[in-house]
């Protein structure tokens, strides 16, 4: 009757340990506990109870073993249960799931999830599912890194800042938003199409990867129509024609007073009529067309190297830096800061990719010549202009104004050359910020810490001797009362 009776009382407490379940993170600063910020942003999630659940992935590398991947791992899996925890224990409780898919073991998982924007190279970590769509979080979305040389005089890379939660949490809103943002494409002189099909004109590869990544896209032609306002971004791809006057003011009006953002993409010996606008942003495109004989793809496409110079380096550029990947560009023009443009305190330029310190560069119109005059590189191809809203404080708070980002480059999004390299890693991660996607939320990172037991084998015997000391004297306790009963 007495172990009848036992057996139902740790029944019953086991039964209300589960139905009143509670942590405490007793760490100095909470390390294993989401940050009140992320707890508020979960809390507003939209949900109805016919919502399909929001599934998060853990995707386990090759190496899982390893001392620093297994630290990571751990550090990610326990993140990911705690978003599970909290979002079960909202005043309105949001449906999450946890698992953990093995790539070796499980390809069907990842052949389905591969539709829904996971990539091999760069490594996806983790995987943010809900229904039909997907949001893919790499190595460079979780850390913040900075570069050094190691003791072979290379470069080494170091984890400086985990943004698990800021990118964890904006992968949940992305896949639960339900308004795509709007991508207009400006139309009416020759530009690429992004329903053009062709290999070396067409942008429909470009196109569907941003259709699958929640943009919806259009087309505006300047000559006969205004900016509209639903408009997120506006991309001018390689026009033959160059824009007139009043169209360019049109996007002059766009970045200046609606705080717009423009993507261009040029080429050589092509005259875009966005000279003026470049300047006033502080960007200029001299007509030069760039030669870099150190890297060369087998198609003659010039390999361009993100550098990790504290000057370039750029949130732009940062998966591409820690993956090793280049972009590969075909007939490029430079696109850098204009030293001499009107001075302007609201304005930040920043070049983010460029040539080696070998590359030459050449007057378009000189480039059939026997001895055309030459430039020595490096240069920059690729630069990003901002601007902020009342010198960029508003009441203490940082606004984001205008944003114009160009390339000296179009061919590299062409169906031909988009999926090469770190091509679309590149072009998608622009499009991203341009978009306000890179950093939709604002949780503060956290420095990676790892809590480390370094003693020496007598002291674990010592201390596993010590710790069981209890166990032992309740174990006798017990033999001792079962004695004492027995005799009597």
């Amino acid at each position: 009757m007495q172990i009848l009776f036992s057996l139902t009382l740790v029944a019953a407490l086991n039964i209300l340990a589960a139905a009143h379940f509670h942590r405490w993170d007793l760490t100095a600063n909470h390390r294993f506990s989401l940050g009140p910020e992320t707890l508020s942003y979960l809390s507003q999630i939209p949900h109805e109870k016919q919502d399909p659940p929001v599934q998060l992935y853990l995707i386990l590398p090759e190496n899982q073993a390893s001392g620093d991947n297994k630290a990571e791992l751990d550090q990610l899996r326990t993140l990911l249960k705690e978003y599970v925890y909290e979002a079960a224990h909202l005043h309105v409780p949001v449906p999450l799931t946890f698992d953990e898919i093995d790539p070796l073991l499980q390809g069907d998982k990842i052949k389905a999830l591969t539709e829904l924007g996971y990539t091999a190279h760069p490594e996806t970590q983790i995987m943010v599912v809900r229904d039909k769509r997907g949001h893919a979080i790499t190595t460079a979305d979780l850390y913040d890194t900075s570069a050094g040389k190691d003791s072979n005089g290379g470069t080494e890379v170091a984890l400086t800042a985990f943004k698990g939660e800021n990118a964890i949490t904006s992968a949940i809103f992305d896949v639960i938003g339900t308004k795509p943002d709007k991508i207009y494409f400006t139309a009416g002189h020759g530009e690429m199409s992004v329903t053009e099909t062709s290999r070396d004109a067409g942008l429909s590869n470009l196109g569907q990867d941003l259709t699958n990544k929640n943009y919806s896209l259009g087309a505006v032609n300047l000559a006969v129509g205004d900016i509209a306002e639903d408009a997120k971004l506006v991309v001018v791809v390689r026009p033959i024609v160059p824009l007139q006057g009043y169209e360019v003011e049109k996007l002059r009006h766009y970045l200046n007073d609606k705080n717009g953002r423009v993507l261009v993409f040029l080429e050589p010996g092509r005259d875009s009529g966005l000279d003026a606008l470049l300047e006033e942003w502080g960007l200029r495109s001299n007509d030069w067309w760039i030669k870099d004989p150190q890297y060369l793809t087998p198609d003659l496409q010039m390999a361009i190297y993100p550098s990790s110079d504290p000057k370039r380096i750029h949130p732009l550029t940062a998966t591409l830096i820690l993956n090793g990947l280049p972009v590969a560009l075909g007939a490029t023009r430079p696109v850098q800061i204009d030293e001499s443009a009107p001075a302007d305190d609201r304005r930040q330029v920043h070049e983010f990719l460029a040539t080696s310190k070998n590359s030459i560069a050449v007057r378009t119109s000189e480039v059939n010549l026997l001895h055309p005059s030459s430039f020595q590189g490096p240069f920059a191809v690729a630069a990003l202009s901002e601007r902020g809203v009342n010198n960029g404080t508003t009441n203490g708070v940082s606004l984001p104004g205008g944003r114009l980002l160009v390339f000296g480059n179009a061919d590299f999004i062409t169906n031909q050359h988009f999926s090469e390299y770190g091509n679309p890693i590149l072009v998608v991660n622009c499009v991203n910020y341009l978009a306000n996607r890179e950093n939709m939320l604002n949780i503060p990172p956290r420095v990676p810490q790892q809590t480390q037991l370094d003693i020496s084998v007598a002291q674990y015997h010592g201390l596993a001797w010590r710790l069981a000391v209890v166990p032992a004297l309740v174990a006798l306790l017990g033999l001792a009362v079962y004695w004492v009963r027995n005799r009597t």
